[in-house]
């Protein structure tokens, strides 16, 4: 059979289509409807009520919202502290860091750097037949 657009689609009569999904009853029927993320977080949080919890997310914005839609979903986050690669990396070599004097470095005192660096290898004119290209556009 045909529609308008030239689409070919079975017959409603044939044995073509596929069999209906089981039926979802009872606990597994909500347990169906909750995202795998969302019923971790609610384990976790169920299992640790007391404890601190902490979640590392991308970003510490799109974690607020996973807590966010835990809450919406009837668990409290009471406990969550949400956090990034970033600092929990700081946080993990901050002692051995420090008893070194070492200090990581942010994204302003990066650039910084570089720029000295680059400031520096045009002062010394160590980088020959580049030096008309130091004061153009591009």
């Amino acid at each position: 059979m045909s529609d308008q657009l030239g689409f070919d689609f079975p017959e409603a009569s044939g044995s073509s289509a596929p069999p209906p999904p089981p039926a979802v009853t009872g606990e597994t029927a909500s347990a169906a409807a909750e995202p795998l993320l969302l019923g971790e977080l609610r384990r976790a949080t169920e299992a640790h009520r007391l404890e601190r919890k902490l979640l590392i997310a991308a970003t510490r914005g799109q974690g607020r919202e996973l807590l966010r839609a835990l809450t919406l979903s009837g668990t409290s986050w009471a406990g969550w502290e949400v956090t990034t690669i970033g600092p929990l990396a700081t946080e993990i070599a901050g002692v051995e860091l420090a008893r070194r004097r070492l200090t990581v470095l942010d994204d302003f005192e990066f650039i910084r750097l570089v720029d000295q660096a680059i400031d520096e290898v045009l002062l010394t004119r160590r980088v020959a037949g580049f030096s008309e290209l130091a004061e153009s556009l591009g």
